[in-house]
């Protein structure tokens, strides 16, 4: 996918064995959010989580409208994480970033930024003029960088414990 070869990542199609290890991460990472932010147990994330994955894989990696990629460091071609676009049909310009995962030993040294900045190129040449995502809002670093990426809130969920 890498046409810009000053550029820090590249990235490729995701094997079976990245899907699962995709699967394992972004079930996990979905339900200590929702726990962390009190909107759900542990074990009611973790259960949703295996459902919600379920029904969106039902064909596997191969289930029409993702864009599902591994990223990769260009020069070293280590694996840093991965990325999903979901309700990716270039006919209807709009898609949705379900997941941007870096391994934590890469982060903060600019590689979800270029794998972002590389898909964006990726999506409009495929024709989609609109990305949406959903971040926590104690997801500091993630707001940070989506925002450095000309993301802008257009949605805020509050909630209060009564």
């Amino acid at each position: 996918m890498n046409e810009n070869q000053n550029s820090l990542v590249d990235c490729r199609e995701i094997s079976e064995t990245e899907f699962t290890e995709l699967k394992n991460l972004w079930m996990n990472d979905y339900a200590i959010s929702f726990a962390r932010s009190g909107l759900m147990d542990r074990e009611t994330a973790s259960n949703r989580s295996a459902e919600m994955w379920s029904k969106t894989f039902d064909d596997g990696k191969e289930t029409k409208g993702h864009l599902i990629r591994t990223i990769i460091d260009y020069d070293s071609k280590n694996t840093v994480g991965y990325i999903w676009i979901s309700q990716f049909y270039p006919d209807r310009k709009k898609c949705f970033l379900s997941y941007l995962h870096v391994k934590l030993d890469f982060r903060r040294r600019g590689f979800g930024k270029a794998a972002m900045e590389m898909i964006d190129d990726y999506l409009k040449r495929s024709g989609i003029t609109e990305m949406t995502l959903n971040v926590f809002s104690d997801n500091l670093a993630a707001r940070s960088l989506y925002s450095s990426l000309g993301f802008s809130e257009s949605l805020t969920t509050m909630r209060k414990e009564l």
